[in-house]
């Protein structure tokens, strides 16, 4: 009657086996979690998932062919002067896992993800894959501002600076 190829990737049967001789038979190809039936081979080659033989003289054979799905994982930047993200591999079989990194232009900084790689850092793991994905990677500008010595000579100048507004301090000397 029938096989699948690979034998993880699904079954494929037909009713009745055997056929008697002039008769039909039904075949149908049903794809295991994860992969895809793309059509078969022998008597039902041309046919879809569901294949019908008719008039059957003959022993006849089919093998139902299966791929594993593979799945796009995308990542974009924002705002695009921001920076880089990208993903890799991409598309990813089934189960499989990718790693988007996500890479702050001079004057901006990395601020974190929305979509799949939320909450996580700027290199982010995507595992166990069973649907595409996206992410996109949050870039702010960073803001330098440039203050004299404070208004007593060797006395620091206090500052207050919100956090997480992208604010770089650096400590001059005189």
């Amino acid at each position: 009657c029938c096989a699948a190829s690979p034998a993880a990737g699904g079954a494929a049967s037909c009713t009745p086996d055997p056929v008697p001789f002039g008769g039909s038979a039904a075949c149908t190809a049903t794809p295991a979690t994860g992969y895809q039936f793309t059509g078969w081979t022998g008597a039902c080659a041309g046919q879809g998932a569901a294949c019908t033989l008719g008039n059957v003289r003959a022993a006849q054979a089919s093998v139902a062919l299966f791929v594993p799905h593979a799945y796009a994982v995308t990542a974009t930047a924002s705002p695009v002067a921001g920076g880089m993200a990208s993903c890799a591999p991409s598309p990813v079989a089934h189960g499989g896992s990718a790693t988007c990194t996500a890479t702050a232009s001079t004057g901006y900084q990395f601020t974190g993800w929305t979509g799949a790689c939320a909450g996580q850092g700027a290199h982010c793991t995507l595992g166990g894959l069973t649907e595409e994905k996206a992410s996109a990677a949050l870039f702010a500008q960073q803001t330098t501002l440039a203050l004299p010595e404070g208004p007593q000579a060797q006395k620091p100048l206090g500052l207050a600076l919100q956090a997480g507004a992208g604010w770089q301090v650096a400590v001059a000397g005189t």
